[in-house]
Parts: C-alpha cells; structure tokens; sequence
C-alpha cells in the first residue's frame, strides 16, 4: 500500500502493531515501528506508542519495549500497565518492582486499570510484599 502512495495513519498502525504482537510477528513490527517514526506517529500519539510497548512485550522484546517507554515524554496509566503486564507475562518479578517503583515516583494510579492488568498486578505484589498488603 506505501509503494501506491498511500500513507497510514495512527489507528492503521496501532491495528497492525497490536497484530504483531498477537502473532508474535517481531520482524513486520519493527519496520512498522520505523515506519511510524518516519511518519512522525511515535511523537504525536500515544496510541501508537502503547501498541509499540505491548508488541514488543508479546514478542519478548523487554528492553525494546522499555526503551519505548523511557523515551515518552508524558507517561500514562494505560503505557505503564502495558509494560507491567509484558513484565509479568515473561515472569520478570525484579522488573515489575522496578515498573511499580517509577509509577509511584511519578504518581500513576495503578486502580485504574483493567481488570487482568489489576489482578497480575495485584498477584505480583503479592509475590513481592506479601505482609505488606495483607495489613491494609
């Protein structure tokens, strides 16, 4: 479709990052990654920025989705759960500390999230301060 002339906006590329991760189809996602940096999408949507961190996250790319993540200028509760969850998913306890510690530093409210986001959060908690919680 781009050798027509035909460009893709954000919502494309969202859908077809978020297929990517799906499918664990790393290599499409990484050029669809470059294609949303020449486009200039990465910097203006953050959309776009999320599906890049959960395809990264589903294809086992941590230290690519974290870089995604550390490079974004406004942090949202929805790209923190997102890197939380791709934390858990490969068992990455120490990591999902880390997540937790740079959400409170920068005040993100964790209950906002979704139910299956919430309760892997929760369970790794738990996991990590088991006494802690269960005295609130």
């Amino acid at each position: 479709m781009n050798s027509l002339g035909w460009m893709f906006h954000a919502f494309t590329c969202t859908s077809v990052l978020t297929s990517c991760g799906s499918a664990e189809a790393f290599q499409l996602g990484r050029q669809v990654h470059a294609y949303t940096i020449k486009a200039n999408l990465v910097e203006s949507d953050e959309f776009v920025k999320t599906a890049l961190i959960d395809m990264y996250c589903k294809c086992d790319y941590l230290v690519d989705a974290r870089k995604v993540l550390h490079n974004m200028i406004d942090f949202s509760v929805v790209s923190h759960n997102a890197m939380i969850e791709g934390y858990s998913r490969n068992q990455q306890l120490f990591d999902v500390k880390i997540a937790a510690a740079i959400a409170e530093e920068t005040n993100i409210p964790f209950v906002r999230a979704e139910k299956r986001v919430r309760s892997t959060w929760l369970h790794m908690m738990l996991l990590l301060k088991p006494v802690e919680l269960l005295i609130l």
